[in-house]
């Protein structure tokens, strides 16, 4: 990836790649829909797993790539204009939750890290058929 200063990026640090949040709808339907998280669980940590594994997941996505051609300062706007990201890629979205009810929150963490893998997850195989399309 291309690497040009910018003003977030901390000496030593590289650059800062800004996730976007999701929209109040589908946080909602993340929370109390799909994984019936009470206000006193760990939602915080499920948002976080589903921005990690929507972030992965999105980077391996031809059309933004296309408009970002691996520069991670422009991978920010990009991401900043799309939005929500499951409002952008709903099938993303979807594989995301099923890698958390398959395998739990720390599961899914390890998925998201590229720690572990998981059938509903083929982010690797995104990745390497993005690179033979260059």
């Amino acid at each position: 990836m291309t690497s040009v200063p910018h003003e977030n990026e901390q000496p030593g640090k590289g650059p800062t790649v800004v996730i976007e949040r999701f929209c109040e709808r589908h946080e909602r339907d993340i929370l109390h829909t799909r994984l019936k998280i009470e206000e006193s669980g760990p939602w915080v940590l499920a948002l976080v797993t589903m921005q990690l594994l929507m972030f992965g997941w999105m980077c391996t996505d031809q059309r933004i790539y296309a408009r970002t051609a691996g520069d991670t300062h422009a991978l920010t706007l990009v991401l900043g204009e799309i939005g929500c990201p499951a409002c952008y890629d709903h099938d993303g979205y979807l594989r995301a939750l099923m890698v958390i009810r398959r395998g739990g929150l720390h599961h899914a963490a390890q998925v998201a890290q590229s720690k572990a893998t998981d059938p509903a997850w083929p982010v690797v195989q995104r990745a390497k058929a993005l690179k033979a399309a260059l």
